[in-house]
């Protein structure tokens, strides 16, 4: 903003800055899932691979968070604080956990794979196959943050975090699995990943 002063004859400019502020929307995570092979058919222990993509669509910085994929779940997640291995809805139980200990910055997105060592290991129970009768997939970010409602992260949009995937035909016997743990006896999760 310009302001013109006058001193006797002489005029001159001064120019005073003034702030402007903007409210900055926060993080928006969204998240979608794909399966390599990509089809929808599989025998019971034909091996699979899922990859999801967690994308900030905000304009601000998300927090540290952790993803959760449901297999065959007894209800779809619909909040965070309701991880994998509380809603399992078959036998054998299946579920995997990531971990984003750095977070996502506005615009970024990151690809995370079910392949061995790709995930979150204490916290999932995934022998890389579907089990027979597997139908539903349910990926959903931002799970958990207990004692908080929204998760981990303040975002502008909490009802966009969950991707589903639909029409699964699994069929045939399940490999047999030697040390299978049981989806009530993994760890606690802490409340971010990383802590």
């Amino acid at each position: 903003m310009a302001v013109e002063t006058r001193k006797g004859a002489l005029a001159s400019l001064e120019f005073i800055f003034m702030p402007v502020f903007s409210k900055q929307s926060p993080a928006d995570l969204t998240g979608s899932l794909r399966l390599i092979p990509g089809k929808l058919t599989f025998a019971a222990g034909d091996p699979v691979t899922i990859d999801v993509t967690i994308a900030n669509n905000g304009s601000a910085h998300a927090a540290p968070f952790w993803v959760d994929l449901y297999i065959n779940p007894s209800q779809p997640p619909t909040a965070a604080n309701r991880t994998w291995n509380m809603v399992c809805g078959m036998t054998p139980c299946f579920g995997i956990t990531w971990a984003v200990p750095s977070g996502l910055d506005p615009g970024d997105s990151i690809t995370l794979s079910s392949a061995p060592g790709q995930f979150a290991a204490p916290y999932s129970i995934w022998p890389g196959y579907f089990a027979r009768g597997t139908a539903d997939l349910y990926l959903y970010v931002d799970s958990w943050n207990p004692g908080v409602a929204g998760g981990a992260v303040a975002e502008s949009n909490e009802g966009n975090n969950r991707a589903e995937l639909h029409g699964l035909v699994v069929t045939g016997p399940n490999p047999s699995l030697l040390s299978l743990q049981s989806a009530a006896r993994l760890p606690a999760r802490p409340a971010l990943p990383g802590r």
